[in-house]
């Protein structure tokens, strides 16, 4: 995978923030956008409603919509999940989201524009074990060049999402089924 090449705009805000480590919010109470709300490490899950699927995050409770039909609605203003649309490519949910709020692109306060945007990929493992993400990332008012990331998600079917109690860390965990 590449890595990101900060503008020399976006590389001083970044500079500047990661030598600032008041500044630099982790996982507090604060709201979360798009993209950096996939690195975060609190569970998720799937789940239809209707035609489209709504991916669910643990933290904050926080809800983001994959449109599965691209006519459904017209382009909204820009919010912090963005606009995604999304499609089959065999396993694998493609989604291409834009209009994200200008914000950052990460918890160390990396800059990104209002003009983000991105391609995600989510594929199962043949096993159902494992689910993969793959993000590629171009905004070309703080990044010379696109640039892509990767992670992936163990299947735990034994864990329920719970409601999140920001700030009460003994409520943290999420339910057993």
């Amino acid at each position: 995978r590449s890595t990101p090449k900060p503008s020399s705009a976006a590389s001083d805000v970044y500079k500047r923030q990661s030598q600032r480590p008041e500044d630099i919010k982790h996982l507090g109470c604060t709201e979360w956008s798009m993209p950096n709300l996939m690195s975060n490490p609190a569970w998720m899950e799937f789940a239809h409603h209707g035609d489209d699927i709504v991916l669910r995050f643990f933290y904050n409770d926080i809800e983001r919509i994959i449109y599965m039909t691209p006519n459904a609605l017209a382009v909204p203003s820009h919010s912090l999940m963005g606009h995604s649309i999304g499609r089959w490519d065999n396993n694998t949910l493609i989604v291409d989201t834009t209009h994200i709020h200008a914000g950052r692109l990460d918890s160390r306060g990396t800059p990104q524009s209002s003009s983000i945007h991105i391609i995600e990929r989510f594929t199962p493992s043949t096993d159902g074990e494992r689910l993969d993400y793959e993000i590629d990332i171009e905004d070309p008012e703080n990044f010379t060049e696109p640039f892509a990331q990767s992670r992936y998600w163990v299947w735990r079917p034994e864990i329920e999402l719970g409601l999140y109690a920001c700030g009460q860390t003994q409520q943290l965990q999420p339910f057993p089924k």
